[in-house]
């Protein structure tokens, strides 16, 4: 936790997927998520571990950084995320981190 908690005080984007083919990341549903979230850890959401790595990289090709791209990371853009699971991201994002 700690080294996950240094790297974000770093500005660096850490986000959390999942490998399972059904499901998705809910960082506020156990105290270790909640914990993340709390950090600054982005909820990857239903987000597959390649649709994750190829967002990032066309985010941060479009220059944004911090906040910004945190926020577009939890953001459904091209159906990447189910919209019931972006919405949720932001909203919890938005209470935790403002």
């Amino acid at each position: 936790m700690e080294t996950i908690a240094k790297a974000v005080e770093r500005d660096l984007l850490v986000v959390a997927v999942t490998q399972c083919h059904r499901g998705s990341v809910q960082l506020s549903t156990y105290e270790v998520g909640q914990r993340l979230m709390q950090i600054g850890v982005v909820a990857g959401g239903d987000m597959t571990t390649e649709a994750c790595v190829t967002k990032i990289a066309y985010l941060c090709g479009r220059g944004l950084k911090g906040k910004r791209l945190r926020d577009a990371m939890a953001t459904n853009l091209r159906g990447e995320l189910t919209l019931a699971e972006a919405e949720e991201n932001v909203a919890l994002n938005r209470d935790l981190r403002l």
